[in-house]
């Protein structure tokens, strides 16, 4: 076998060291130049998405405020339409309020189209503070001809409810169940008076009907008036 001599051994040997350092210095270049360039992508789109992110942020914040802002002009409306149809209501209460006065004044000043004496005008009741409490009121007119006109109206009002208790009917007077207990009311006026008072039912006692009858002095029972009103409100 042919043998090589010492020193051309060496030079093999430092040729491929060198060989090999400059296999790696290409390859770390390349590596650097390759991780370079991904670092720099990195950064540009790292500043693209926080510009994004910004931008976003802002159209959220105005966004919410838009929302603040139309939630804020939804109540706005909301109260405005409330109080619109409050008022609303209140007028239409008030006009029918006005007309039933005017159609009562007009009963007063013209008793040509009605008959003479007493008239039962109105009744209505209301529920009290505690079951079974009952608030009344009444409203009586006088009627009369002109040269009678100033003359009073005197007599006594009988109130009644009419109803059931045990399946049996059953009929309760003031006297019964009002507050205070009295068996009439005496009345004295010339044109129109208002009353109330107030009744508690017993219990088990199921109402139907309220019978008001206002009896004159002077005509007596052949004079006397009577209307029947309906109970308008469940029995507690």
């Amino acid at each position: 076998m042919r043998q090589h001599s010492p020193l051309l051994l060496r030079i093999w040997a430092v040729a491929a060291v060198v060989a090999l350092l400059g296999i790696g210095w290409g390859v770390y270049q390349w590596g650097r130049h390759d991780v370079g360039v991904d670092y720099a992508d990195a950064v540009a789109q790292r500043k693209v998405l926080r510009e994004q992110l910004a931008e976003t942020r802002n159209d959220l914040d105005a966004l919410r405020d838009r929302a603040a802002r139309l939630e804020t002009a939804r109540r706005i409306d909301e109260q405005a339409t409330k109080g619109v149809r409050k008022s609303l209501k209140d007028l239409q209460q008030e006009n029918l309020d006005l007309r039933e006065e005017l159609q009562f004044y007009r009963a007063i000043v013209s008793p040509s189209m009605v008959k003479s004496g007493i008239r039962i005008e109105n009744f209505k009741l209301d529920q009290g503070s505690e079951p079974r409490h009952y608030h009344y009121k009444l409203t009586l007119i006088h009627m009369q001809e002109v040269k009678h006109r100033r003359q009073l109206g005197r007599g006594t009002v009988h109130i009644a409810v009419e109803g059931t208790q045990g399946g049996a009917p059953k009929r309760l007077a003031l006297a019964d169940i009002g507050l205070p207990k009295n068996s009439g009311i005496k009345y004295s006026f010339k044109y129109f008076k208002h009353f109330e008072g107030d009744m508690i039912l017993p219990k088990g006692f199921v109402p139907r009907t309220v019978v008001v009858r206002a009896v004159p002095r002077d005509g007596g029972a052949a004079q006397a008036v009577e209307e029947t009103f309906d109970w308008p409100i469940p029995a507690s």
